[in-house]
């Protein structure tokens, strides 16, 4: 499926759920952030899981992890300056580590997993995120 196919089939709902894993979410908000400045994109990550996770009855949206990853991506895109998904993946392995987890450097398990992390974005209590207010990928 090319990029154009996975994000009208995300967009639409028709991606299949089976297939909905950490790396799909990557290139959804990797493909994303190529497009669009980072606000426009971040807002259609957020709003696109939010309408993606409503068509499959799924209610585990966490506005944190998704910030948090969002940022990170958009760190690396500009980082490396990498313009194909998989080169991205390769150049960026931490992105998928779960041993341990890219997040563990920046939160604590109590603030990620906080009531307050699943409703807003709870800033790291580990490490600061990197800046990334001024820089756009393309």
């Amino acid at each position: 499926m090319n990029d154009d196919e996975f994000l009208k089939a995300f967009e639409d709902c028709t991606y299949p759920r089976d297939d909905w894993k950490h790396k799909a979410h990557v290139r959804m908000a990797w493909l994303y952030l190529s497009r669009h400045a980072f606000e426009v994109g971040l807002l259609k990550i957020r709003e696109g899981i939010k309408r993606y996770n409503a068509c499959s009855d799924n209610h585990g949206y966490k506005e944190t992890e998704t910030q948090f990853f969002v940022r990170m991506i958009h760190f690396k895109m500009i980082r490396s300056k990498v313009y194909e998904f998989e080169a991205f993946c390769l150049q960026n392995g931490d992105l998928f580590a779960s041993h341990p987890p890219l997040r563990a450097k920046y939160y604590s398990d109590q603030v990620w997993r906080s009531e307050a992390a699943i409703h807003e974005f709870v800033e790291p209590d580990l490490f600061p995120l990197p800046d990334i207010s001024y820089q756009n990928f393309n």
